[in-house]
């Protein structure tokens, strides 16, 4: 895939539909994916929150093609 704002469009529709689906404690807060050209890769960073809990969570990930 392209490092594209379409295809970091995708990815992030993407996640936020899965966290709705296979993840119902979590409430997702936003998603930002930003291209990474010089890694060939997409950052990705995930602000939720769990049900019943106070504070917001946070996971970043880095999306890498494989060769």
């Amino acid at each position: 895939e392209p490092l594209s704002p379409i295809t970091a469009f995708s990815i992030r529709q993407q996640i936020i539909d899965a966290i709705s689906i296979y993840e119902p404690r979590a409430r997702t807060l936003d998603v930002a994916v930003v291209a990474d050209d010089k890694n060939n890769a997409f950052k990705v960073t995930i602000y939720f929150r769990v049900t019943n809990e106070p504070e917001q969570a946070t996971v970043n990930l880095v999306l890498k093609r494989l060769r």
